[in-house]
């Protein structure tokens, strides 16, 4: 499993995904993010074309296991990729809210309503950080090519 190195740590990455990230790394803002989600411990992101919830959303954070979870089944397209992984990073960052709305209401402390408000919130957030990274990536992909 290829290294890539963000702020002097590893990020374990599958050989599939290293473009994109290395596309992510590009960017000081995305840089920073990830120094903030290796805070709380190392992550990897990885490959599975056979999990229910990468082929259904294109990716998804696994917080028992720290790692974004990509499928390739779709044909998506690198930026597509890139946005997926931008996505589950900004899910990565927020995990003790998520985890703490989950808990909330499996004890019953907050009602349906509540609880569905909360994560649409969060997801609402995190698209639209992820939006703006993504728009960074972009600028950065085309000076590439304009090389």
């Amino acid at each position: 499993m290829p290294a890539f190195s963000a702020n002097s740590r590893i990020i374990y990455c599958d050989k599939e995904l290293q473009v994109p990230l290395y596309k992510i790394l590009k960017l000081p803002e995305a840089r920073n993010l990830i120094k903030d989600i290796q805070k709380d411990g190392p992550f990897k992101v990885l490959v599975n074309n056979h999990s229910k919830l990468s082929n259904q959303f294109g990716a998804y954070w696994d917080p028992a296991t720290r790692t974004i979870v990509v499928s390739l089944n779709s044909n998506q397209s690198e930026g597509g990729i890139i946005r997926s992984i931008l996505f589950e990073l900004h899910n990565a960052l927020i995990n003790d809210k998520l985890e703490h709305a989950y808990d909330l209401a499996s004890k019953r402390q907050i009602d349906k309503e509540s609880f569905v408000e909360a994560i649409e919130r969060m997801e609402y957030l995190n698209s639209l950080g992820a939006s703006k990274r993504k728009d960074g990536i972009s600028k950065l992909v085309r000076s590439f090519q304009t090389c």
